[in-house]
């Protein structure tokens, strides 16, 4: 079993191309539907945060892993 996810595949049997998830998400087609809840994750971002989501401009392929630098608030993405 390998560590990354399969990247999603749309209704039309394509590859998501990273583009258009918000609209995706809020018109119940989102290509991560049977991975994840994209709109419980926006739900939960908004309420936490104080905040609106009015876009999610792209999301890219691949794992995505984090490592704390030198400073405790900030985040770096990480390569594998």
């Amino acid at each position: 079993m390998s560590f990354l996810d399969d990247w999603p595949i749309m209704p039309d049997g394509s590859k998501y191309d990273g583009k258009r998830l918000f609209s995706l998400v809020q018109n119940n087609e989102s290509p991560f539907a049977e991975a994840w809840d994209v709109k419980q994750l926006i739900e939960e971002v908004e309420e936490n945060l104080s905040a609106k989501v009015i876009d999610i401009p792209s999301v890219t392929k691949g794992s995505n892993n984090y490592v704390r630098s030198k400073s405790p608030r900030i985040l770096v993405p990480m390569q594998l």
